[in-house]
């Protein structure tokens, strides 16, 4: 093959995969607006999950009902190790726990999202599951875990829910239920994790103000000592 056919058939190749990104993008868009919502398409910003008031269309719930059945629970492995690819701080935090509390994570996340999808008919539920699994990770930031880390989970639980369709229905419309789903998840999520933050921070100032002044109390029993000396 000549170096110009060659050229020609690299330039094909791209010409195709950005026809075939700009028809997922139309085709996304088209079922958003029969549906009436705004589409969330999986990014690495939670601006566009915060678009979602927390009420799925019926058509999608079902459709995520009907995708997750084929579920298992090595989902959650599956996710962290997606999400490890993805960003590769992740994939330092992981590195340094130990083998039961990476194990622990993805049976959390696999946990959270089987019970949002078993009550996915009701928004409250999901979002009091989210806001707990947000309070969860709270724990996790003296081991490193940063509140970014939420958008690439979610991403890569988008990911990995499509993938579960197995091609049952188009790409584009199993594509948008999990986003917009994920778009509820995650906004509640982050709702919970600062939340915990905020409270592990009143809890810790008396216990800093009572070391001050136990601080304080020694150094004035030391200089008084010194004194008398």
């Amino acid at each position: 093959m000549s170096a110009l056919s060659a050229a020609n058939l690299v330039n094909n190749r791209r010409r195709s995969r950005s026809l075939c990104a700009q028809q997922l993008k139309n085709d996304c868009q088209a079922v958003a607006n029969s549906q009436g919502v705004v589409p969330t398409i999986p990014t690495s910003t939670s601006n566009s999950r915060r678009s979602s008031n927390g009420v799925l269309p019926s058509l999608t719930r079902l459709r995520i009902v009907q995708c997750f059945k084929s579920a298992k629970p090595t989902l959650g492995q599956l996710i962290l190790k997606r999400a490890c690819s993805l960003r590769s701080d992740i994939k330092m935090f992981i590195s340094y726990l130990p083998e039961e509390k990476v194990e622990e994570l993805a049976t959390d996340i696999y946990n959270f999202i089987t019970n949002c999808v078993n009550n996915i008919e009701d928004p409250d539920k999901i979002g009091d599951i989210s806001i707990h699994f947000g309070e969860m990770h709270a724990q996790l930031c003296n081991l490193g875990f940063r509140p970014e880390f939420f958008s690439t989970i979610a991403d890569a639980t988008i990911a990995e829910c499509v993938k579960l369709d197995g091609g049952a229905h188009k790409r584009c419309e199993t594509l948008l239920a999990w986003s917009q789903l994920m778009a509820v998840m995650f906004s509640s999520v982050r709702d919970g994790y600062y939340a915990q933050i905020r409270a592990q921070r009143r809890s810790s100032l008396p216990q800093h103000r009572q070391n001050l002044l136990k601080q304080a109390s020694i150094e004035n029993r030391n200089s008084s000592f010194e004194n008398d000396a």
